[in-house]
């Protein structure tokens, strides 16, 4: 009960402080990750002016993180629901830039990913083209540039441990991406474009090159670290994949889909979705005329 006054609390501090505090520092759907991050570093006070960070420096022994809460039953049980229920169904680069930002909720934290298109299978995204994706987890922000007194003030959006075998997105990755965008409610967390299912936290496969490895080069995958080298030729990066047994890395634990194609060669897993691509385009919708 007492931290639920103290979030109740919380809220209605940000709400009301929020007048005056700039939408940049914010998440809006049609902004980059990189445009985020960039408005953060210039604007003035950075992140540390947002409410929630006022919020945290003026109640410095109130709990400084939101346990998010993942519904289940919005699981997806296959890779046939899975793309049917997506808006975008795509082969990505490895990260190109992700920023922590505020929700536009004001109340939490969430992560901004920036990646390059290689492939769609589905949606109105074509090769090249920059998308940028919300997730609940990995969001941290800290309130002060500099730790003072041996703490650093923060708060963070936290999904439980026991969900992950991996920590977030790396740079010597790529992914697919099944995603969706936000509706209703969700818009307040997640803006834009979201994964599909598992509350915003299922839809992301990644192709996991080991490193060191010259595996890495030799895919035509790879960014350098400052994220701002992209494939010359996405062909050359697909051409790669479509025939590589580099694994699959299925980071959710509780996704469905996990133990059919964690480890499953990255070409093998290619070809299922395109197969399945193929029988969804073939498929009249269900309220189509028979």
């Amino acid at each position: 009960m007492k931290i639920e006054l103290l979030r109740i609390g919380r809220a209605s501090l940000i709400v009301a402080m929020a007048i005056g505090y700039a939408l940049a520092q914010q998440a809006p759907p049609e902004k980059s990750a990189r445009e985020v991050r960039l408005e953060q570093e210039m604007s003035p006070g950075g992140i540390a002016g947002s409410p929630l960070c006022q919020w945290v420096l003026a109640n410095p022994q109130a709990p400084s993180r939101h346990d998010y809460p993942v519904d289940r039953s919005t699981l997806v049980p296959d890779l046939r629901g899975l793309m049917r229920e997506s808006d975008e169904v795509l082969l990505t680069s490895i990260l190109s830039d992700g920023v922590e930002a505020i929700a536009p909720s004001g109340d939490d934290v969430i992560g901004l990913i920036d990646v390059k298109v290689l492939r769609a299978w589905k949606g109105s995204h074509k090769p090249g083209d920059t998308v940028t994706f919300a997730t609940p987890s990995f969001g941290r922000i800290n309130c002060l540039p500099m730790p003072q007194g041996g703490h650093w003030p923060h708060f963070s959006t936290f999904v439980g441990a026991g969900y992950w075998t991996s920590d977030g997105f790396g740079r010597d990755e790529a992914y697919i991406l099944f995603l969706r965008h936000a509706q209703g409610s969700e818009k307040l967390l997640t803006p834009g474009l979201r994964m599909t299912g598992g509350s915003g936290l299922q839809g992301m496969y990644s192709v996991q090159f080991p490193f060191p490895s010259p595996l890495i080069e030799e895919s035509h995958c790879q960014n350098d670290i400052s994220g701002k080298k992209y494939p010359d030729d996405p062909k050359l990066c697909t051409e790669f994949l479509d025939t590589s047994d580099v694994p699959i890395f299925v980071p959710l634990k509780i996704d469905p889909l996990f133990k059919r194609y964690n480890g499953m060669r990255v070409s093998e897993f290619l070809e299922e979705i395109q197969n399945t691509a193929d029988s969804l385009a073939d498929t009249p919708p269900i309220d189509a005329p028979r």
